[in-house]
């Protein structure tokens, strides 16, 4: 599933838009999640990092265009911008904020293909790396890379992140099946620790990149310093 947020003030356009994607969509069998927001203020306030794209207008009232997506860019590195205007004078300029494409309105159902044909793999690949999860019936997309650790917390699981945390009614052991061995580690029985966050071990205690610390069992001290061992290179003595 891609995840795909409009904002423009022009409610007209943005159904159309709307309309080409899930036309796209369609005739690739893509699926999509499209939310329209009409406010930049709104769009902000509900934005969510698991986003994979955003067309973004670049006039619109109350905020400009350009000062949306330099706060977009202090929330999230990762998303594909796509910045749409009826002026060309700010083209340059959108690529100040790493903009993958400028379409200029009115924009046709080819421009729409030959954006998304040239996204998909890009697309495919990062979701090849992320997992899917739903809590009271939305669905998050969760970058593996952004995912520092989880823990079991009244029987559910809490999933930490470079954003904060999500707390998702699963079991431990179900993320446990589902994460590679080779990233993950079950360190303790109501932890599991995204490997390439640990920065010592010193006793029985991890100390990751982000600050934080999380216990390592005595049965498993030994195993996690073997994958560590494997990862940094060299032998742990």
């Amino acid at each position: 599933m891609i995840k795909i947020s409009i904002c423009d003030d022009e409610i007209v356009f943005c159904k159309n838009l709307e309309k080409l994607l899930l036309k796209y969509a369609q005739l690739h069998n893509v699926i999509l999640n499209i939310k329209i927001f009409n406010s930049s203020i709104h769009f902000l306030d509900s934005y969510t990092s698991d986003t994979d794209i955003v067309f973004l207008d670049i006039q619109m009232p109350l905020q400009n265009g350009l000062a949306v997506a330099e706060e977009l860019r202090s929330k999230d590195k990762n998303v594909i911008l796509v910045f749409v205007t009826s002026l060309r004078q700010y083209v340059f300029k959108g690529y100040n904020y790493q903009a993958y494409q400028y379409l200029l309105k009115p924009i046709t159902e080819r421009r729409i293909t030959l954006l998304l044909d040239s996204l998909l793999p890009k697309l495919k690949q990062n979701n090849d790396k992320s997992i899917y999860v739903k809590v009271k019936g939305d669905v998050h997309k969760i970058r593996l890379e952004d995912l520092t650790y989880i823990e079991t917390q009244a029987r559910k699981a809490l999933l930490h992140v470079d954003s904060g945390t999500i707390l998702v009614n699963r079991k431990l052991q179900d993320f446990e099946k589902l994460l590679s061995p080779a990233m993950f580690f079950r360190c303790q029985s109501s932890y599991i620790v995204n490997l390439s966050y640990i920065k010592d071990v010193v006793g029985y205690d991890i100390y990751l990149t982000t600050g934080g610390q999380i216990p390592v069992s005595k049965q498993k001290k030994t195993e996690l310093l073997q994958k560590l061992a494997l990862i940094w290179g060299g032998e742990i003595i």
